[in-house]
């Protein structure tokens, strides 16, 4: 995560960093763009602490068992 810090700062360049991350240069504007205007949060995956529909199935399979 500091980085991407170096890359907006300029001490590093874009080029630079998508060969490190093994990234297009297009990825790491975009990587960039989001750091800058959400975070550390922009690198966290939006669907963490959900529960998977695998899950949600099972749950609703085991509590209706009794409804046939």
């Amino acid at each position: 995560m500091e980085i991407i810090k170096d890359v907006i700062n300029g001490k590093l360049s874009k080029k630079d960093y998508a060969i490190k991350i093994c990234q297009t240069i297009r990825n790491v504007n975009l990587l960039s763009n989001k750091y800058k205007k959400y975070g550390y949060t922009a690198f966290i995956h939006k669907n963490t602490g959900r529960i998977s529909n695998k899950k949600k199935i099972a749950n609703k399979r085991a509590n209706n068992w009794f409804v046939h």
